[in-house]
C-alpha cells in the first residue's frame, strides 16, 4: 500500500488531527524517502553465517529492581464500579471507529 495525500487526510480524520497541505505534504514526502532507503537495505545480499540481530549491542540490564508482591485489587473490587461488565471485562464506548 503506498502512502498518499487521501491516505493521510483519511488517517488523519481517524485519529482526530488536522494537518494543512504543507504537513501533508512532508508526510508523504518522507514515506517517499523512507521506501526508498528500505529498498536499498532489502537489495544487501549477506554472505556467510550471519544471525539476525533483534538488538545491535550486547546488554544485560543489571539495573532492573527485583520484583517485590504487592497487595493488590481483587477482581471484583476493580470492576464492582465498572458500569457494564462481561465475562469479566469492562465494555467501554467505542470512541475511535
Amino acid at each position: 500500500m503506498e502512502l498518499n495525500k487521501k491516505l493521510v487526510i483519511e488517517i488523519a480524520n481517524d485519529i482526530r488531527i488536522s494537518l494543512d497541505d504543507k504537513e501533508i505534504n512532508e508526510i508523504v514526502k518522507s514515506e517517499i524517502e523512507i521506501r526508498a532507503k528500505m529498498e536499498k537495505i532489502v537489495k544487501f545480499e549477506i554472505k556467510g553465517d550471519v544471525e539476525p540481530l533483534s538488538f545491535p549491542f550486547e546488554i544485560e540490564n543489571t539495573y532492573l529492581r527485583d520484583d517485590k508482591e504487592i497487595s493488590t485489587l481483587s477482581r471484583d473490587d476493580g470492576l464492582k464500579n465498572a458500569k457494564q461488565v462481561i465475562d469479566n471485562y469492562v465494555i467501554l464506548p467505542r470512541v475511535v471507529k
